[in-house]
């Protein structure tokens, strides 16, 4: 990787506690999984009782997989992979006909906004200024042209000193650009 990423510096850190606010990006989220997890993660670091607001886009191709994942139901055997303090926070447990299923909150739900997305046809209408984007396990499946493309338009949507994360599968060689910095293995810091 280049070391031509300047650092996030300390005025945009303050300015960023400041503004109250967390935006995350998880691409082809399939049925939903991913997005939820982080604003678990997010809600829990970031709590609305401290006026932080936080967002979570979830985008897939699939509206089948976009469906399920709005349903935000799973099968309460999923539970043994949500520690015990979230599973009590953030799910709910069916009763009835819905013994067996799980299903998020009102306040996980609502934090998640799920799009369809199709990364070969940028650009992308999902907004700006994403602080986190989880580009995970879907670019091993374009060419190297398709890849440059599709990491360079989720790159414009991103706030500088954004974290973006791939999956281990991918490979980092297509990220070779001025613009990021690997920080830990498959997490790259965004210069803007």
């Amino acid at each position: 990787m280049t070391s031509g990423v300047t650092p996030i510096t300390p005025d945009e850190r303050q300015a960023r506690v400041e503004r109250r606010s967390v935006r995350a990006w998880s691409v082809a989220c399939s049925s939903g999984e991913e997005p939820f997890s982080i604003a678990m993660l997010l809600l829990d670091h970031f709590p609305r009782a401290a006026g932080w607001q936080v967002q979570v886009c979830g985008t897939d191709v699939s509206t089948r997989v976009l469906a399920r994942a709005r349903e935000a139901t799973w099968p309460i055997t999923r539970s043994a992979e949500i520690g015990d303090q979230r599973l009590e926070r953030y799910m709910l447990r069916g009763k009835g006909p819905q013994a067996g299923l799980m299903r998020a909150t009102k306040e996980l739900r609502d934090t998640i906004n799920f799009q369809e997305l199709n990364l070969v046809e940028p650009p992308y209408s999902l907004g700006h200024d994403f602080d986190l984007v989880f580009l995970r396990n879907v670019l091993i499946y374009f060419s190297a042209e398709t890849r440059r493309n599709v990491v360079s338009a989720v790159l414009s949507l991103m706030r500088p000193g954004a974290m973006l994360v791939t999956g281990p599968s991918e490979g980092v060689s297509y990220l070779e650009e001025a613009r990021l910095r690997m920080v830990a293995p498959h997490v790259f810091m965004f210069a803007g």
